[in-house]
């Protein structure tokens, strides 16, 4: 899923063309979800855990996310497993 922000786009005008969609449709889940892929991209941990989680809240309950969500845990501690992790 990361290869489609290794496009011919700088890495801010994928965030801006992101940011653009969200506006129009704040309540489009799957664009907070790739808002939040970006951010984990970008090693922006913190953004990308805000970005999945509004992404969980509209959707509701889904195991992909979930699992999105620990990846950027696990990254955001130094690649260990930790409780929250799991």
């Amino acid at each position: 899923p990361l290869h489609q922000f290794a496009s011919q786009q700088t890495p801010e005008a994928q965030l801006q063309a992101l940011q653009d969609k969200i506006r129009t449709n704040p309540q489009n889940s799957e664009q907070w979800a790739l808002l939040g892929e970006y951010y984990l991209w970008q090693n922006d941990y913190s953004n990308s855990l805000l970005a999945y989680r509004q992404a969980l809240q509209l959707h509701g309950e889904n195991a992909e996310l979930y699992a999105a969500l620990a990846t950027v845990l696990y990254y955001q501690a130094s690649q260990h497993m930790t409780a929250q992790t799991r």
